[in-house]
């Protein structure tokens, strides 16, 4: 048997979207980022998960005959166990909890129905052992929250253990097959005419002290600002009106709600202005589907703060990442009625010395230079 354990460094990657299904991995040691792109914005990628050891990757691929889904990235130096899609079968049959996770994933990630699932398992020969018996933690236990009530055919949940007070609880991440957008707005903004938003299921707040955060940040809590959650957490919430049930599906308001959280935690955090201008942008983007115009202005004003500090301030490391910041203030001037800090914004960018190499970014700084030169003719 060819089982062997892999070791990566920091940001190799793993597997990649389109690849053929060739082995599953098992998390060792580390943390790994799952990823794919946004298929509506060229270049665009949007984070799907942080794993770390003990998490299975790539299961359903090798079952299902399918190429990879997503790209998978180490963030820190990890070890992964790598098992053959060739001897996967072997493998499950002598370790019975890899059944139960296959099974789940099945159900939980795939598009097929529960019979064909049953099919398909009885055909590979699996067979689920019997469920545990369920045992109740006295009611004073804070360790685990229950799953919240969802639609397994649109969100699946994903446990989540809370960098603040250790709580675990169940994170609702939308099937990416649901992730199907109406249309694309100029600042990225995703328009969805189906009941169920994706962007009401982006921050991931903790049931218990409303730790609240993107996912891609909700790990990396300092040992220095743990202290700080609550305060900050009652700073914001003596706002409100009610305290809402966050162990819930989620709602427009609960994204809401979530955002501000968020918002004021990564202040605390000190995170980078980037980090900072996504939250303040998707208040803005939460404003506009609501039709409150001023609020937009407001909060897309901070968003453009924000943005402008980044590329102000810090080397942001990618030619991709560069032409993006300095696109969005360009746009988010234009939309803030500033249409000469827009053309200073795009004709700056266009000067990029290695903006040939992205032709979909050159293609849409020039359509939004060209409309901002009209505003002011």
């Amino acid at each position: 048997m060819s089982v062997k354990i892999r070791k990566l460094v920091a940001g190799q990657v793993l597997m990649r979207e389109g690849d053929p299904a060739d082995a599953v991995y098992i998390i060792y040691a580390g943390q790994l980022r799952v990823y794919r792109r946004d298929l509506t914005t060229s270049g665009s990628m949007v984070d799907l998960a942080l794993l770390g050891a003990g998490e299975i990757i790539g299961e359903l691929g090798p079952i299902l005959g399918r190429p990879r889904s997503a790209s998978v990235q180490a963030i820190e130096p990890s070890e992964v166990l790598e098992i053959p899609a060739s001897e996967l079968l072997d493998v499950v049959q002598q370790h019975s909890g890899l059944v139960r996770v296959i099974d789940t994933a099945l159900r939980d990630r795939s598009d097929l129905a529960a019979t064909e699932i049953d099919a398909l398992t009885a055909k590979l020969g699996l067979s689920l052992p019997p469920e545990p018996p369920v045992t109740h933690a006295p009611a004073a236990s804070l360790t685990c929250m229950p799953v919240p009530p969802h639609d397994p055919a649109v969100v699946y949940p994903k446990s989540v253990d809370c960098a603040s007070c250790g709580m675990r609880f169940s994170a609702l991440s939308v099937q990416p097959r649901r992730d199907q957008p109406a249309e694309r707005e100029s600042d990225f903004h995703n328009v969805y005419r189906s009941e169920h938003n994706p962007y009401d299921y982006e921050p991931w707040v903790c049931p218990n002290d409303l730790y609240a955060a993107l996912p891609a940040d909700f790990p990396d809590l300092a040992d220095k600002h743990r202290l700080q959650v609550a305060p900050v957490v009652e700073g914001v919430v003596a706002g409100w009106e009610t305290l809402p049930e966050f162990n819930a599906e989620r709602t427009f308001e609960l994204r809401e709600r979530a955002l501000e959280l968020t918002l004021a935690l990564y202040a605390m955090r000190g995170l980078p202005k980037t980090r900072l201008a996504a939250v303040t942008h998707r208040l803005a983007w939460c404003a506009r589907e609501r039709g409150d115009a001023e609020a937009e202005k407001t909060w897309l004003a901070r968003a453009l703060e924000h943005y402008s500090a980044a590329y102000s301030e810090a080397d942001l490391g990618d030619v991709k990442e560069d032409l993006r910041v300095q696109y969005l203030c360009g746009e988010l001037s234009l939309r803030l009625g500033d249409a000469t800090g827009a053309i200073t914004w795009f004709a700056q960018a266009l000067q990029h010395p290695r903006l040939k190499e992205y032709a979909s970014w050159e293609r849409m700084l020039r359509e939004q230079w060209a409309i901002a030169r009209a505003t002011t003719s």
